[in-house]
């Protein structure tokens, strides 16, 4: 049963990936800014090009980085993922191991759902256009306690 499921759970996978071209996510590209509780998050996100939008993203409070990370949108056989790998203040990486890889599963053409089927940091990631300067990021994060921490912020475009 469990095989069927994740079969299944696949094939939905490898369907909605499918709706959703790079191009369609090429408005992300420029500086954008939102805050995360009292930290600063800054991001910068590049122009589609050979199958790849690039990021970068710093997040700072009180003078101190917190966090670097770096992503990827990428189109790999027909479908997107979404590839992320994060680094304390020494540039030590967080995640060890195979980066962090969340396939896109739904997608609207304003909303964008994406689901890590390896582990759950983060578990689950929405990106939502609610302008073509405003965006709204989610994601859904398990700690290795079973706790499920949320991380939502409003990021506005600061130019392109």
């Amino acid at each position: 049963m469990k095989l069927v499921l994740l079969i299944f759970t696949a094939m939905l996978a490898a369907a909605a990936e499918k709706s959703a071209k790079l191009i369609d996510f090429s408005w992300m590209e420029g500086k954008w800014q939102g805050k995360l509780g009292e930290a600063l998050c800054e991001e910068e996100f590049t122009a589609p090009k050979a199958g790849a939008i690039l990021n970068m993203m710093r997040l700072t409070q009180d003078g101190k980085v917190l966090t670097y990370g770096n992503a990827m949108l990428v189109e790999l056989d027909g479908g997107l993922d979404l590839r992320l790998r994060h680094f304390n203040a020494k540039l030590e990486a967080v995640e060890t191991g195979q980066p962090t890889i969340l396939k896109l599963m739904k997608y609207d053409g304003a909303r964008a759902e994406f689901e890590n089927f390896v582990h759950s940091a983060p578990k689950r990631t929405i990106i939502t256009k609610k302008s073509n300067d405003e965006m709204e990021v989610y994601s859904e994060i398990i700690g290795k306690d079973g706790k499920t921490t949320i991380h939502q912020l409003t990021m506005r475009r600061v130019n392109r």
